[in-house]
Order: structure tokens, then C-alpha cells, then sequence
């Protein structure tokens, strides 16, 4: 590890200030950098100066979520969030604030956790849980019950497409309120 002293001192060598330079020409210039500072004028130079390593992250992250590999495999410091930025206005002047936000890939799986829990409270087995039925699996063992089998799958897609209506009339004399 190396002393607060030699950093100090390697920060006043002129190739590493100009690799800073560099650095930061390059965040400045990147698109995803332009388009903050377009939509955001109030910014000044010395804002974006200042904020260089949330214009990076925020770059960074943008870039990470373009291609993202899949929420286990999240690249980003905070997995799951990304750096949102914002301009806020404290004391009359211009801002950068940035924000860490869920992307939508972690907002659908701790939707579905909480799924899993209020399905877990009404006892139906980890194997459904995971694996799901087939109902060709459910006629093999019991053919006299396939039309039910048939009307309850087809229930199952249409509320995973269309998802649960206020209310449901099930054939007979069943209401169904979700």
C-alpha cells in the first residue's frame, strides 16, 4: 500500500495530471454524458467538473443496463440499481443529485418473491412452485379430469397475459374476485 505522501506526490507529475485530463475529456464527450447536459443547460462546466465521478457512473451504468447479462450477473456497484441523475436546485442554482434506482429487472423478481410468499402461505408444494404442471403429466393420472385441467391452464395464461380482473365469472355458479 502506498503512502498518502507518494499519491500526493504522483498527483503533481505531469503525466498524470494529463491522464486525468484525458479522463475526464473523455466522460465529458461521451453521448450518454451529451444528452444529460442537454437536457439539463442550467448545468455549468464547473457542475460537470465537480461531478465527474457521478457523469461516469452514471455512464457506466447506462452502459452495463444496455447489455445487461441478467440480474445475478449485474455488473453495476449496487446490483440491481442503476445511477439515475437529476438536477436539483438547493439554493437557487443548478445541482447534479444522483439517484439510485431499481432497475426493472429487480423490481419483477421482488414481485415475484412476494408472489411466492402469499403462494407459499396456502401450502402449495416448492416443485409447482418451480417447475409448474403439465397437463399432459395430469392426464396421464387422471383422464376424467382433463376439462378441468384444460379450463384451469387456460385460466392461468389468460391472467399471466391480461393479468387478475376485479371480477371473474367461472363456469357455474362461482364468482371469482382477485
Amino acid at each position: 500500500m502506498e503512502s498518502l505522501g507518494d499519491l500526493l506526490q504522483q498527483m503533481q507529475n505531469p503525466s498524470f495530471r494529463q491522464r486525468t485530463r484525458n479522463v475526464a475529456d473523455q466522460v465529458l464527450n461521451d453521448p450518454l454524458v451529451q444528452e444529460f447536459c442537454a437536457a439539463h443547460q442550467d448545468i455549468d462546466e464547473t457542475q460537470l467538473r465537480l461531478n465527474m465521478s457521478m457523469l461516469f457512473q452514471y455512464a457506466r451504468d447506462r452502459r452495463n443496463c444496455d447489455n445487461c447479462p441478467g440480474l445475478e450477473q449485474c455488473p453495476n456497484d449496487f446490483q440491481g440499481h442503476f445511477c439515475k441523475l437529476g438536477v436539483e436546485y438547493p439554493n437557487g442554482t443548478a445541482e447534479m443529485v444522483d439517484i439510485r434506482t431499481p432497475c426493472a429487472k429487480l423490481v419483477a423478481s421482488q414481485h415475484e418473491q412476494r408472489v411466492r410468499q402469499r403462494i407459499k402461505s396456502f401450502y402449495v408444494d416448492e416443485r409447482a412452485l418451480l417447475e409448474g404442471y403439465n397437463a399432459l403429466e395430469i392426464a396421464r393420472k387422471d383422464a376424467q379430469r382433463m376439462p378441468a385441467v384444460t379450463q384451469l391452464f387456460r385460466y392461468i395464461e389468460e391472467t399471466k397475459s391480461q393479468g387478475l380482473s376485479k371480477k371473474r365469472t367461472l363456469p357455474g355458479r362461482y364468482v371469482w374476485y382477485g
